[in-house]
């Protein structure tokens, strides 16, 4: 069940002990899988959305969740993001949550609220539930109160459909439920999708590496590590300068000291790499289809390092396995040569 009280200490508590539940799944969820074979974040992530996600919010839609208590779902959030990719706890979080292809949980609620509030107004005219919300919808002191309706309107306020609300009240004419589904998880993820890439350039460390085109789908480099399992070591480190969990970009190269040590300039700019680099590059335009071994060719160097670290910003071809292989191998013999000094 859900706690429904005035009590804001007692309601954190709960929700604690709730996230704890949640998190003892999440470590069974990691326990499937072996040191060499890992569960891929694919995987993870589907067994996360379907089995912890409705614990987590169980009875979120009619409870009064402060900012508190959201603040302790979103660290949970973020945590098991950084988790099922086996990064760093000190990586941001809105990166963690945006390669794994997640929302954050206010949008979980707040589709779970529209959802019940729609249920509800689906319900024959003869429903006691139905008559009392549409009586209190109609009242002129509404938004002096809170309650779960209190936040089921300012939702729909939020994504702009409240006068749609008041209007099939008003006609007696509603939509189905699974229309109303999709509009609602349509408008939802699109606020979430913009509110994300604002919050990602607010981050300095990501400003290079961090993919500019974001669809809430988890990154092509985790389904290729669901295809091919033993790359999952490689693709982790790919991820983590993704994500600049080693900060680079803060001191001169450790190879040159001509230049700042980001990732663009240790993957094709460094003179002290440039026999590796060509032989490697030259292995991976052998089995690039020509068109896009053309159009990398004419990328800037700072273009193609954001092209081949965002998985080539598309979902993911299985027809270009090989390709994923050995742009994979290029970034990581890249990176470790130079960590490795």
């Amino acid at each position: 069940g859900s706690v429904l009280a005035t009590n804001k200490t007692e309601e954190h508590k709960f929700i604690e002990k709730r996230t704890t539940v949640c998190q003892k799944m999440c470590y069974t969820s990691l326990s499937i899988g072996s040191q060499s074979v890992p569960v891929s974040p694919t995987v993870l992530s589907k067994l996360y959305i379907s089995a912890c996600i409705p614990k987590l919010c169980y009875g979120t839609e009619v409870m009064e969740v402060d900012d508190t208590s959201m603040d302790i779902m979103e660290s949970f959030n973020a945590k098991n993001a950084k988790l099922f990719q086996n990064l760093p706890q000190n990586t941001c979080n809105i990166g963690a949550v945006a390669t794994i292809g997640w929302t954050n949980i206010q949008a979980h609620i707040d589709i779970k609220r529209l959802l019940f509030l729609w249920q509800i107004l689906l319900l024959p005219m003869d429903s006691i539930y139905k008559r009392i919300i549409i009586h209190l919808m109609y009242q002129h002191n509404l938004y002096r109160h809170s309650g779960p309706l209190y936040n089921m309107l300012v939702t729909c306020e939020k994504y702009g459909l409240l006068s749609f609300v008041y209007d099939s009240v008003l006609n007696a004419s509603y939509i189905s439920i699974a229309q109303w589904k999709k509009m609602t998880k349509h408008l939802v993820f699109t606020r979430f999708k913009k509110s994300m890439r604002i919050s990602l350039y607010m981050y300095e460390s990501l400003s290079q590496t961090m993919p500019y085109t974001l669809n809430n789908k988890i990154i092509s480099w985790w389904i290729y590590a669901h295809k091919c399992p033993r790359e999952t070591k490689k693709i982790t480190v790919v991820m983590r300068l993704l994500l600049n969990t080693f900060r680079l970009g803060h001191r001169m190269c450790k190879l040159c000291n001509e230049d700042s040590d980001n990732i663009t300039h240790i993957l094709f700019v460094c003179n002290k790499t440039r026999d590796l680099r060509i032989m490697l590059w030259n292995q991976v335009l052998e089995v690039t289809p020509a068109n896009l071994a053309s159009e990398m060719s004419s990328m800037t160097n700072e273009m193609r390092t954001l092209f081949i670290m965002n998985c080539f910003n598309c979902e993911y071809i299985p027809d270009w396995q090989i390709v994923y292989h050995k742009i994979l191998c290029y970034i990581y013999t890249m990176f470790t040569n130079y960590d490795c000094v």
